[in-house]
């Protein structure tokens, strides 16, 4: 296996040997993530080298594969069919043979001219599931699976990038967030200037290998090879020796199969134990209710493996625990709010006022992944959800602390610009948060980055025109 194949669990792992180290204080653990107790890390054991030789191995040969996807070699299949005389439009010899010996397709015999009732007709078939498409198919695969993890790995690199860029003059960003950047980046800057080319490099592309096979997929050679026996042995056909472009894509697929490509998983984090990512998610629930005004107590030892926490801001209390396989987070003030984490397969059995799923890759879940930054943030998001629907008064500000004043639509925080409102709809009754007098730019990148310009202030989803729902 290359060394541009990703190996991301080093990181959980230290957090899991952290984890089962005689339990500490909050200060302890929060001392371990400003030197050695990584939450948030780069993936350095990307090598680009390895990876700039595998790009343009499969750059050299996108040209073939894309005209393979367009006019490939396929094997024709005459297939017969019995129809209706009517029906039939290709009458030829093997039609004539068949209805001699079939006398129960005949209509009538009249003045020694056999009227048929039904014929067979030959119809031809173009059969694209030949070996060398399998093949085909089957390298296509192989290369998306290895741009989308690259992708998703390179991706991240350049958002932490853009998310370092601070401005301490801004308003906007909790007070403790440049404090939580600083730990979760221990080590991160020294390095990082050095990589910046080659990451923009690589990227790149691995963007146009992307764009150029990801419009081709509805193509019929790769749609009806790609589910065909993918565990064939690969070999060298007269036409992958003779055929220009086949001849590429062989190469392309022997060089894959050296270095071990083809096995690639899907997933960058698929490797991952259940206890790794709870205890994971735990530390991420720590953190960052740490560094958003909740103060632990000093005396308390933290279990990651058993989590069981208390914190406390203002009138606000909050209770980190773990419970039937996930993380409940419990605010308390004139109410009770819970969220409930789910970080593993298991179904929650338990109720709550909001059940998560959350995912280190973030497919038809939440995302919280040791190597996106915006991870604590999000939990972070989640808090402020709770700590609203929990108060009934709103006289102080979940967000900084500040006193609240209430005006005709809800309250608004002087300090920070924090916009409470209460509205209502045929669900019921909600809470929507917003930043007073905040301008939103003409053109956003992705939802990612949108959030990330709310600052995850925003308590409810964002709709496809980028606005606060």
């Amino acid at each position: 296996m290359p060394d541009a194949v990703l190996n991301p669990l080093e990181g959980y792992r230290t957090l899991c040997s952290y984890a089962s180290s005689p339990p500490a204080g909050y200060h302890d653990f929060d001392a371990a993530t400003q030197t050695g107790l990584n939450l948030f890390a780069l993936r350095e054991d990307l090598d680009f080298t390895a990876l700039d030789e595998i790009l343009d191995k499969i750059t050299w040969a996108l040209p073939s594969l894309k005209r393979i996807f367009s006019a490939p070699i396929i094997r024709l299949r005459d297939s017969g069919e019995i129809l209706p005389a009517e029906a039939v439009r290709v009458v030829n010899s093997k039609t004539l043979a068949h209805i001699s010996v079939h006398s129960e397709l005949w209509s009538n015999i009249k003045d020694d001219n056999l009227i048929p009732r039904k014929l067979m007709t030959i119809r031809h078939e173009d059969d694209y599931a030949i070996y060398e498409n399998i093949i085909f198919a089957r390298t296509v695969d192989t290369i998306l699976r290895f741009a989308s993890q690259n992708l998703s790995a390179l991706r991240d690199m350049l958002y932490a990038n853009r998310e370092m860029r601070f401005n301490l003059l801004e308003r906007e960003n909790h007070p403790s967030y440049f404090l939580a950047l600083g730990k979760l980046h221990t080590g991160y800057l020294r390095d990082y200037d050095k990589y910046l080319l080659p990451i923009e490099r690589c990227f790149e592309k691995l963007t146009v290998i992307e764009h150029a096979l990801l419009p081709r997929l509805s193509m019929p050679v790769y749609k009806k090879c790609r589910k065909k026996n993918t565990k064939l042995a690969l070999k060298k056909t007269n036409i992958f020796r003779s055929h220009k472009d086949y001849k590429k894509l062989y190469s392309l697929a022997k060089y894959f199969s050296d270095i071990g490509l083809d096995s690639l998983s899907c997933s960058a984090e698929e490797g991952i134990s259940e206890e790794e990512y709870s205890i994971f998610c735990s530390m991420l629930c720590v953190f960052a209710a740490g560094h958003f005004n909740f103060k632990f107590d000093r005396d308390q030892t933290i279990d990651f493996k058993h989590i069981n926490q208390h914190a406390s801001f203002g009138e606000w209390k909050l209770n980190i625990r773990a419970e039937n396989g996930g993380i409940m987070l419990v605010v308390i003030k004139d109410s009770v709010y819970k969220i409930l984490l789910c970080p593993t397969e298991s179904e929650p059995t338990i109720e709550a006022d909001e059940v998560i799923r959350v995912t280190p890759n973030g497919e038809d879940s939440l995302r919280l992944s040791i190597y996106d930054i915006d991870s604590f943030r999000r939990i972070q998001q989640m808090l402020l959800r709770a700590m609203i629907y929990a108060d009934a008064s709103h006289d102080f500000c979940p967000f900084c602390g500040k006193n609240m004043a209430e005006t005709e639509s809800g309250h608004e925080c002087g300090a920070c610009r924090t916009v409470i409102e209460r509205l209502e709809s045929p669900d019921g009754v909600y809470y929507r948060t917003d930043i007073k007098h905040f301008r939103k730019p003409k053109k956003i990148a992705d939802r990612r980055s949108l959030e990330g310009l709310y600052y995850y202030r925003n308590i409810t989803e964002i709709n496809e025109n980028g606005e606060l729902a």
